[in-house]
């Protein structure tokens, strides 16, 4: 069974940056997934890298809005401990913030995300693994993010001038084919991402 861990955003301490580094205690390592939460000041830029206690985590598919992205990354044979991940991205970021998850017994070459400009999506969750989300939300007045088809980790976390992510995830015992994940808030260039990964 997956047990997932490192569930609080690591927040940047300084903005507009090209790379962007965090401080993160992944416990036990092996497979970590990161979900990048990104605001730009160029339409086309990315985080377009993910290295996570040296590791080369495999990216995700991103969607783009109003300059704003999210992005899901899986890194495997991660070392246990306190690891530096650091984020590159093609253009300087003027706001960034990450979500760790630790997870144990993960097939992480057969994970699935997507991303969509919305604030809902669905993917197929495997049986014995593990689902995680992310959103984006601007100017939220409420600061809140609410999650359906998932247990809600993050309520919201601000990167500064009110951009901010929350965060959900759950463990399935069973497949939910086009399982459905809903974020409500009320800011504005909503954004969601899913990933979804087997066990082993």
């Amino acid at each position: 069974m997956m047990k997932s861990a490192c569930r609080v955003p690591i927040r940047r301490t300084s903005f507009e940056l090209s790379t962007y580094s965090f401080t993160v205690d992944v416990g036990a390592g092996g497979t970590v997934a990161v979900g990048v939460v990104g605001r730009f000041g160029y339409g086309d830029a990315i985080a377009a890298n993910v290295v996570v206690g040296g590791v080369t985590a495999t990216l995700f598919d991103y969607i783009n809005s109003a300059n704003s992205h999210v992005r899901f990354a899986i890194a495997v044979g991660v070392p246990a401990g306190t690891v530096e991940i650091a984020v590159t991205c093609s253009a300087v970021a003027s706001r960034l913030g990450i979500h760790t998850w630790t997870i144990n017994g993960a097939d992480a070459t057969g994970a699935a995300s997507v991303a969509v400009n919305g604030t809902s999506a669905s993917i197929d969750a495997p049986a014995g693994g593990a689902l995680l989300a992310i959103g984006a939300s601007i100017n939220p007045a409420s600061q809140n993010i609410d999650w359906t088809g998932l247990a809600e980790r993050t309520e919201w976390t601000n990167y500064g001038d009110t951009f901010g992510s929350g965060a959900a995830d759950a463990e399935f015992g069973s497949a939910s084919a086009g399982h459905a994940v809903e974020m409500t808030t009320d800011g504005n260039f909503l954004q969601i991402a899913l990933l979804a990964v087997p066990p082993q």
